[in-house]
């Protein structure tokens, strides 16, 4: 299942989030585990997909508008507050236009 910027959740797994960007299922995702999948390389980026929290939540308020409202600021803190926003926004049955 796929939803909005290609984001969603996966028939067999609901609660696990899907990123467009991931090499895999199994990586680590900054959509799916916020601050747990930053690294630093040389600038803090997503382990899954070499995104910076901007570039995440840049691309994520294209399509959901409240992600504007994500302020750019700390990685660590912009990671966490961007896997709330997709989560929010994946979450079974709500309608994303």
């Amino acid at each position: 299942m796929r939803g909005p910027a290609g984001y969603g959740r996966y028939d067999d797994d609901p609660a696990h989030v899907g990123c467009p960007f991931a090499r895999s299922r199994r990586s680590p995702c900054m959509a799916r585990d916020g601050r747990l999948a930053l690294v630093e390389s040389p600038a803090m980026v997503c382990e899954g997909c070499y995104h910076t929290p901007e570039q995440q939540v840049e691309d994520l308020a294209m399509y959901w508008p409240p992600a504007e409202g994500i302020a750019p600021g700390e990685p660590v803190t912009m990671a966490d507050e961007f896997a709330a926003m997709v989560r929010e926004m994946t979450e079974p049955g709500r309608e994303v236009r």
